[in-house]
This record gives structure tokens, sequence and C-alpha cells, in this order.
């Protein structure tokens, strides 16, 4: 009995313990209150159903943390510390020197998955401005299918472990229920974060943050001489290989201001992005973006743009020599990357220098015909095969005289092609479609949709209608950033 005491007692002392580490308050609330606001973390009224990533579960995710989480969410258990970030930020190209986490808070780390743990549409908080602070269901449930959709596609992108929703009502065009997204990433640091204590002329605060980001995130150049010129190309690198990607696939972000721009590349603050349908170079997916600064063609030349205001802001250690031949070195990561991927989904395993010409051709001929890109890149298995496609004659006989020059043999080259592209992308018509069902208590075509993004490369009989293209009327669908 006395054994069996101190067993009781052992488990709950370590549970105790376990719970203590997972609620400590994340490392970036070490360096100060000039760096983030401590804020009380506000659960919604009347939460009526959660719905969990089981496949960001199934990672590595211990059960234990998993329901401290939903008790979060649910009000019963509060975090230790919850922070809103503060931070600047070019938005539209307009200069606004304090922006800050407006609807969201970061309450943690995961350290069962080392990711950080910020929950969207909190409550208000000293950066929210005019806003209440929350999120709507609708645009939580497009940044959760986003970030499912772009990790499956092997696209670096922030993810969400689990969805609250409620009877809240929150207001926006029309009255709405409030609904809470617990987002995991790499990291929440933005390339805003360095612009805000510049502007300020906050050097000594600039510097600590470089810092801890360099040891952090880039502890290999830590110790190096000239290790923020290594951190700054770092960055450069990852954010022209993220937006290669982006555009391989037809991504359209929408909103690429500085403050949703984070340095690790990874993709994340999904607002009013879009997966392109009709292939067009100028799509704007950003129906609030009436200048088309962030169009499907401008997404490269942008990353490179917000890339050189955050070199601005480390003029003070790095040499701005230094800093202009870093940025040159974007273009080179873009394109290599931008080739490589494009290549691939042709089912080329080696390079010609005529290649670049090959396929541009096609985008010029999807554009000129106004295809689908998605299917008409799966149409490329069908040429590889001599089946009947719907690609352009002269540029299938191109096509195939290139494939001459290939040694691997059609099939494993039929396979890289298969893996390259996606029998299915997030479509903004579907979406609604699945939104507008969850908002009656329907869940099922989420669970379809969510079957489906994780094994883009195959048919699955989830449901064959998310596969189709949108109807006419609603293809290029753009959103306004409220979305």
């Amino acid at each position: 009995m006395i054994t069996q005491k101190i067993n009781i007692w052992l488990i709950l002392f370590l549970f105790s313990k376990i719970s203590l580490k997972f609620l400590e308050p994340h490392p970036f609330e070490l360096l100060g209150p000039s760096f983030a606001s401590v804020v009380d973390f506000q659960p919604l009224d009347n939460v009526t159903n959660f719905h969990i990533n089981m496949s960001l579960v199934n990672d590595g995710l211990e059960i234990n943390s998993l329901e401290r989480l939903k008790g979060i969410l649910k009000g019963a258990v509060k975090p230790q510390k919850s922070l809103a970030m503060v931070y600047a930020g070019h938005q539209f190209g307009q200069k606004v020197s304090q922006l800050g986490d407006g609807r969201g808070l970061l309450i943690g780390k995961l350290d069962d998955l080392n990711l950080d743990i910020h929950i969207k549409g909190a409550g208000q908080t000293p950066y929210s401005r005019f806003g209440d602070g929350r999120a709507v269901s609708r645009s939580v449930i497009r940044e959760y299918l986003a970030g499912e959709a772009m990790h499956a596609l092997n696209i670096s992108s922030s993810r969400a472990l689990m969805m609250a929703f409620s009877n809240e009502t929150v207001i926006r065009e029309t009255p709405e229920k409030g609904s809470q997204l617990l987002r995991v990433s790499k990291t929440h640091i933005r390339f805003g974060h360095f612009e805000y204590f510049n502007s300020l002329q906050e050097k000594k605060e600039l510097k600590e943050l470089l810092d801890w980001c360099i040891e952090t995130y880039f502890h290999e150049f830590f110790l190096e001489k000239d290790k923020y010129l290594l951190f700054f190309k770092e960055v450069v690198r990852r954010t022209a290989l993220m937006i290669a990607d982006w555009q391989s696939i037809g991504f359209c972000h929408g909103v690429m201001n500085t403050d949703n721009m984070s340095i690790l590349g990874e993709t994340f603050d999904y607002g009013p992005y879009g997966f392109m349908e009709i292939y067009d170079p100028k799509h704007i997916c950003n129906r609030t973006d009436i200048h088309g600064r962030y169009s499907y063609q401008n997404q490269p030349l942008i990353g490179l743009w917000n890339c050189s205001v955050l070199a601005k802001n480390l003029e003070a250690f790095i040499e701005p020599l230094q800093l202009e031949d870093a940025l040159k070195e974007y273009e080179i990561h873009f394109q290599r990357k931008l080739l490589d991927n494009l290549s691939k989904k042709l089912g080329l395993f080696e390079r010609d220098d005529r290649d670049a010409f090959l396929i541009q051709d096609l985008l010029n001929f999807m554009e000129k015909n106004k295809l689908d890109f998605t299917q008409s890149f799966l149409n490329i298995e069908k040429v590889l095969r001599n089946e009947d496609s719907f690609l352009d004659d002269s540029w299938i006989e191109k096509f195939n005289s290139r494939h001459q020059k290939e040694s691997v043999d059609l099939e494993n080259r039929i396979l890289l092609s298969k893996n390259n592209n996606p029998k299915f992308v997030l479509r903004n018509f579907h979406i609604q479609t699945v939104i507008e069902e969850i908002n009656k208590g329907k869940f099922d075509g989420l669970y379809a949709m969510e079957e489906m993004l994780r094994e883009p490369y195959e048919y699955l009989e989830s449901s064959y209608e998310f596969y189709k293209p949108s109807m006419a009327e609603f293809n290029n669908l753009a959103l306004s950033c409220s979305s």
C-alpha cells in the first residue's frame, strides 16, 4: 500500500513537472518588454467543437501535450505567459512604423516537435489598432487547409495543430462565428521585427534580436566572425527557394508584406491566397490589391524587394557592398530552383541549356489558350506515354525530341513527372464549399479534402468533385484580405 501511494505521488509529481515545462514562456520572452507585450489570452465563449490535425499529432506529439493545448483553448488551462510580438513592416510598399500581433499570441514552445505555439484569434492586444482580435471560421479553415496542402507539397510552411469553433459572434461584413487556430511554426520572427527596431534607431535592441535569432535558428554561424552576413545570406537563400516553390505550383500568397515574411523561408500568414487555375501570369488573388503589386508574376521580384528592405535595416552590422552582393545571389538561387522544379514536372533528369525555352513555350501556350495550370502539367504523363493530349502538337514534338537526349529510362521519367505534378490542389471555390458545410455543422467535406490534400500526387476516392477545376465564373477566384 505504501509503495502504491509513493508511485501515485511520483506520477502526479512528474506530470506536474511536464505541465510546467510545457507551459514555460517562449524563449523570446527573455529578450524583454521592448520586444513583446505580455497579454492575457481570451478564450472564446461557448466552444462547440475542435478539429485536431492528426497528421501533425502523428509526427510525434505527446497525447498529454495535446490535451493541455485543448485545455488552453477551452479556457481551463492558462498559459504562464502569452506574448504579443511588436514589429513594423512595409504593407503594399508603404512603410508602417509599428504593427504587431493584433490578434495572435505566442504561448510557448512545443518541445515535442521543436515548434512555436501561437494562437490566432486570441483576443485584443496592444497592437490590435481598431480590430477585435478575433478570427472567424472561414479564415481559420483556410489557413488550416493551406498549411497542410503546402506541407504535403514539400513547401516550407507553418501548419495548424487544431481549430476551435464556437458560437461567439464576431462581426465582419456580416455576423459570423468566432474560431481560433492553434498554429505551429519553426519561428514567428519576421522581416518586420528588424524594421521596427531600426526605424526607432534602437541599435542595442536590433543587435540583441540579431544575436538571438542566430543563436536560436542559425547556431552554426554564431561563433563566426561574419555571422551577421552569413545570417542575411541564408535568409535571402531560403526566401528565394520558397518563392520558386510557390511559382512551381501556381501558388499566390496575396499579401507579401515584409511583416508576413519569415526569416526561415516558411510560408505563413495565409490570407487571400489562391492556387492558380487558368494560367495567367498577371493573376491577382487578392482583390484588395488593386494595382497588382502581389500578382503571381510579381512574387519573385517582391521577394527580392523584401530582402532588400531587410538589408537596409542591417546596414549597421553588415557592409553595404556585402549586402549588395548577397542580394545578387537571390536571383541565382531562385532561377536554379525554379528551373529544377519545372524540369522535374516535365520528367527531365538531366539539364540542357534550352530547357528554359521549352518550359516558357509551354507556359505561353497555356496562357494563350487559357489552360488550367495543374491540369496542363498533369498532361505531361500522357505525352510521355504517347497518349492523346490537349497540349500543342508542335510543342510536343520539341518535348519528345528533348526527351530523346535523356539517359534515364522512360518509366522513371514518367515517375519523376508524376511525383512532381499534384493531381489535387486547393481551389478557392471548393474551399468555400467546405466552409459553408462546416458552418452548418457538417465536417464530411473537410475530412475528404484533408485526405486528398495530404496525398496530392494520388487519386483518392474521397470526393472527385474536389479534383475538378472550378466552374468558369469561379475560376481564379480573388478574395479580400479578411479571408
